[in-house]
């Protein structure tokens, strides 16, 4: 792989936008492909390599600069480094006085010593992850720079897994079912997906392994109510409405309201019609349905530091102050909205985190407060990347007595 000269100033700014100025990598990549309307689909990979392998690796390759921190003076060394590392050649050398590549691979080798520059981890959540899980903590560091799989949920109301894998099979791609998860399907490459007719008609999501077990704690049943709170572009919404073979409802809600957009015209795609976005949750809502839901989802806000395969830019945003925030917000999440579970009925609690102070300890906090002593816990579960092979992810079912 070469690195041209036609791609280091988009990649250099788009590298500023990212890493300096913590706008989302996903987001900003395909911005700055649009400014750059030449870049080939060869470009666009090598570009797209070089943005998330400098946040996946950035602290390691910082060490390798002998630097704790980037500025925009050190972006272009820091593209040399990362192109001595993983073998990539400039079309011209870069000037400046940058080390040698012996003197990287030197230092990189180095480096390998510590765990926190070989996985590349902050210190905090280092030794956050090393008080928690102290015998397994260096395996799910190394399971966050492993490529994360592309994982589909079957839409039963439109088709079967064995059809589907027929069908994309037809169209050049090549799925494997997961044992213990009943609706998924592991491609064997990573594949434009949403490209194929099969996405086209509705006949599946994108949806990760570990994230699809939460339809299936609340189980519902057909004609139950089911309040989505924190839907998002609602992965988990269209899951449970499936579930519920178009029957009952699913109000789905959020604070983005593009978000819900986007989750209305993925429910038509997959021909779901119990799915209802409440125009506006004033008071009267409020009253109208406390205490008479079926199940209640919170998805809560978290610091994703389960899905840093996916997310590297999350172990580079966090830090405790914020996960301290996102902590009392989930414990507002859950005295709130709680109050609409109906006796018998279950509050769902999911986080893509690991950190036992957003998962099992908001929990406890929960059902020690007067609102959760009218609950009590049905099972929880933390699923690590290294264990499961999927996303790390957290799952809390509670009923209401």
């Amino acid at each position: 792989m070469v690195l041209y000269n036609s791609l280091l100033d988009g990649l250099q700014n788009l590298l500023c936008e990212v890493h300096l100025e913590e706008q989302p990598p996903q987001l900003s990549f395909k911005k700055w492909c649009k400014r750059y309307p030449k870049w080939g689909s060869r470009d666009r990979k090598l570009v797209g390599k070089a943005l998330f392998d400098s946040l996946r690796w950035k602290r390691r390759y910082c060490w390798c600069m002998n630097t704790e921190s980037l500025n925009r003076e050190n972006l272009t060394e820091l593209l040399w480094v990362w192109s001595v590392l993983e073998d990539i050649s400039w079309k011209t050398p870069p000037t400046g006085k940058f080390p040698s590549a012996s003197e990287i691979k030197a230092r990189d080798k180095n480096g390998k010593k510590h765990p926190k520059i070989a996985h590349a981890i902050p210190d905090w959540l280092d030794a956050l992850g090393s008080a928690h899980y102290p015998e397994t903590w260096q395996k799910e560091c190394a399971a966050f720079n492993t490529p994360a799989p592309l994982i589909l949920r079957v839409n039963t109301l439109k088709t079967s897994k064995t059809a589907l894998q027929q069908q994309l099979e037809k169209e050049g791609i090549v799925t494997t079912p997961i044992a213990h998860y009943p609706y998924a399907l592991k491609c064997e490459q990573n594949a434009r997906v949403t490209s194929t007719k099969a996405y086209q008609k509705g006949f599946f999501e994108i949806q990760d392994a570990n994230s699809q077990k939460v339809a299936e704690w609340i189980a519902p049943e057909k004609g139950h109510v089911i309040f989505d709170v924190c839907a998002g572009a609602g992965g988990k919404t269209l899951h449970l409405a499936t579930q519920l073979q178009n029957t009952g409802q699913v109000f789905a809600m959020d604070a983005n309201p593009k978000k819900l957009e986007v989750l209305q015209e993925r429910a038509m795609r997959n021909g779901l019609q119990n799915i209802v976005v409440p125009q506006e949750i004033d008071n009267a809502f409020q009253a109208q349905w406390q205490k008479q839901v079926d199940a209640v989802l919170i998805d809560s806000p978290c610091s994703g530091l389960g899905v840093l395969r996916r997310h590297p830019e999350h172990k580079w945003i966090m830090h405790p102050q914020r996960i301290k925030a996102l902590n009392e917000l989930q414990e507002h999440l859950l005295q709130t909205h709680s109050n609409w579970v109906k006796p018998k009925g279950h509050l769902c609690y999911a986080t893509c985190s690991i950190l036992p102070s957003e998962n099992e300890n908001q929990i406890d906090r929960f059902l020690q407060s007067n609102t959760g002593q009218q609950f009590k816990l049905i099972k929880a579960e933390t699923m690590l990347t290294h264990t499961t092979g999927n996303d790390g992810f957290f799952i809390a079912k509670l009923q209401r007595q």
